[in-house]
């Protein structure tokens, strides 16, 4: 890794770790040492996902352009229609909603049902 991306991820590091020192060959070192790198839990746990990514292919070149275009097209708005009825499918059709706010097919409260028979006035 060249010295300004060694830098440049430094300079990304908490206040705390952000300091450039040099090793015996003039190189920079991480200001991180790797006893804390080692044992730190979200490390740790960021590697083994990290890992998992991998393995599932996720840093694939294909698999990243294909991410891209589905971002792309999604703000596009091209799976709205898709989103809305996969929400319909799942937790049924929202209420409609007058301009002025009221909600249209909502819950008759004189429908609440007790004991088999609904509920009159």
């Amino acid at each position: 890794m060249s010295e300004d991306k060694k830098r440049g991820l430094i300079d990304a590091f908490p206040p705390t770790y952000r300091f450039h020192n040099m090793d015996e060959t003039g190189k920079l070192k991480c200001p991180i040492s790797e006893e804390f790198v080692e044992n730190d839990k979200i490390i740790k746990r960021d590697v083994a996902r990290f890992k998992r990514d991998v393995e599932a292919g996720f840093y694939v070149k294909k698999w990243q352009e294909q991410g891209n275009r589905a971002m792309k097209e999604r703000a596009e708005g091209q799976f709205d229609d898709y989103i809305k009825q996969h929400a319909d499918d799942n937790f049924g059709q929202a209420p409609k909603i007058k301009e002025d706010h009221e909600m249209v097919d909502a819950v008759d409260e004189n429908r609440f049902e007790t004991d088999g028979e609904g509920k009159r006035d």
